[in-house]
């Protein structure tokens, strides 16, 4: 469900300025501090660009926003979006996302996805609504990496197709000879994981085991790795060799008929 559903009076959805970060920093640290400070980070490493607050008689009553896939064909991720506590509930929160959803269509968009998580605050699923308003779209639980934000925080992730773009599928790929793995760093919004990166280079699955080994040395509670399903495919008995586990995958990710494959190798439960 890619726009439409609402009118022009009222609220409108407008590029965010630097006028507008310290509202929309007050509006994320409302539902999680961590998040707020993350999302500082990002406007100041990354700009703006792409970000948009939804503005009724001046003021700022939210935020979303959506950039682009990594190695991707017309895939967008939804970035920073939330509401202030005041505008709950109003159907606010449906506009705001169908009005974004109505830009990425013009733009070509294939295929959204929507990182959230399980995470719970004095028992109580702060996500919750979030994750029922991106099934309402017509979302779907495409992956969930147990463990991924922190032992008991899983990382869940939604896959949102455009029914108005017709994407042509995959026909023939270049075979895989060789698989590089490298670079052991810190994984994105993760307490004590670490991703690795791979290259596809020569021949064979190399490099495996000494990040395994460096990443138990630097005290590493998981290690998450995604690849093409090719690639994956190639490296599978390596992978799961040195203790990793499938966890699944994000369909058509790079192009139609090439989904992405998540791996996790937990090395500690704390």
């Amino acid at each position: 469900m890619f726009g439409g559903l609402f009118g022009k009076s009222g609220p409108q959805l407008k590029p965010m300025g630097t006028q507008h970060v310290g509202a929309v920093l007050e509006i994320i640290n409302e539902t999680d501090e961590d998040d707020a400070a993350e999302a500082e980070e990002s406007f100041s490493r990354n700009g703006l660009a792409g970000m948009f607050v939804l503005l009724n008689e001046g003021q700022v009553l939210g935020v979303t926003g959506a950039y682009e896939a990594d190695d991707a064909e017309q895939v967008m991720w939804l970035s920073w979006t939330y509401l202030t506590g005041d505008a709950r509930g109003e159907g606010l929160g449906r506009f705001m996302i169908d009005e974004l959803l109505g830009m990425l269509n013009k733009h070509g968009t294939r295929k959204i996805f929507v990182a959230t998580s399980d995470y719970k605050d004095d028992g109580v699923d702060i996500y919750a609504d979030a994750r029922a308003l991106y099934e309402a779209f017509g979302a779907s639980e495409e992956l969930r990496v147990p463990g991924y934000h922190s032992a008991d925080e899983a990382k869940i992730i939604y896959g949102l197709n455009n029914p108005g773009v017709q994407a042509t599928p995959v026909d023939d790929m270049d075979a895989v000879d060789g698989i590089k793995f490298h670079d052991l760093v810190p994984a994105p919004e993760s307490d004590g994981g670490f991703a690795i990166n791979w290259t596809a280079f020569g021949e064979g699955v190399v490099g495996l085991g000494d990040l395994m080994e460096e990443a138990k040395n630097d005290g590493a509670r998981a290690v998450f790795t995604s690849l093409p399903q090719d690639i994956s495919d190639f490296a599978s008995d390596e992978l799961k060799g040195a203790g990793f586990e499938q966890q699944g995958e994000l369909l058509d990710y790079y192009r139609c008929g090439l989904s992405q494959i998540w791996w996790t190798n937990t090395l500690s439960k704390i």
